[in-house]
């Protein structure tokens, strides 16, 4: 298992929110933000052997402010 971390953007004070992306050895993974502990991905392995997200989120920081 591994643990990345990247910047996912910018609140309008200027701080940057994290990324937290947790991958297993098969490949599957999911994103978690510094910005209200939100789970943002969740990458699985599909009958077909691909990867589809599980988890309704949005690809922006935008998208989150906005609710």
């Amino acid at each position: 298992m591994s643990v990345s971390i990247s910047e996912f953007g910018k609140l309008p004070s200027g701080e940057a929110v994290l990324r937290y992306t947790i991958t297993n050895a098969s490949g599957a993974h999911a994103s978690f933000l510094g910005y209200g502990a939100t789970w943002q991905t969740m990458f699985v392995p599909n009958r077909r052997g691909g990867l589809v997200d599980v988890v309704l989120g949005y690809d922006t920081l935008e998208g989150y402010q906005k609710y």
